[in-house]
């Protein structure tokens, strides 16, 4: 799952504290950590295997890139530059043989954040969580490197068992 952010990112609370100025190393350390977690996964499977990865490489390129470029904390040449660097690092990837995706509503996400208590992120702006919101319901529309299960945001598979249960049938039913 996801790690302690300010512990392996090191531009994350100075992120928060001036985006624009640190948007670019804070992708880059996103990108790399990202990747370091496929690389775990990748390095120790075995035939048959199944691994979750609560976060990808994916994702930091086309959501949270796309979104400090939107917001003009990225210049288009940083972006150009991070999208040539995913570009290269691509080919050394997986594709998951399912992307599940859960939806949320902004005021959610923006709760969840908050709730989270990580320093730094507890400036983050009502338009930045709009805007990753948005930026994921495009991005997942877009995505075709495997089957796509979407979650509908009611879905608390971390404490009911119900949606859980749902879940686990919706994921067997889409790999097989």
């Amino acid at each position: 799952m996801e790690p302690n952010r300010p512990a392996s990112n090191p531009f994350f609370v100075d992120y928060y504290r001036n985006p624009r100025r640190f948007s670019f190393e804070n992708q880059v350390a996103f990108l790399v950590e990202s990747v370091s977690q496929h690389d775990r996964i990748r390095a120790s499977a075995r035939p048959g295997d199944v691994f979750v990865q609560d976060y990808s490489p994916y994702a930091h390129m086309g959501v949270y890139a796309r979104v400090q470029r939107e917001l003009g904390y990225l210049s288009a040449s940083q972006l150009r530059l991070l999208d040539r660097l995913a570009a290269e690092v691509e080919p050394l990837l997986i594709p998951p043989a399912l992307m599940v995706y859960r939806r949320v509503d902004p005021a959610t996400a923006l709760e969840r954040v908050r709730n989270r208590g990580r320093p730094g992120e507890s400036r983050v702006s009502p338009a930045f969580v709009i805007a990753i919101v948005r930026q994921f319901e495009r991005w997942i529309r877009g995505w075709n490197r495997s089957p796509v299960v979407a979650l509908p945001p009611e879905f608390d598979v971390m404490s009911d068992a119900i949606a859980f249960g749902r879940t686990v049938r919706l994921i067997q039913k889409a790999l097989r």
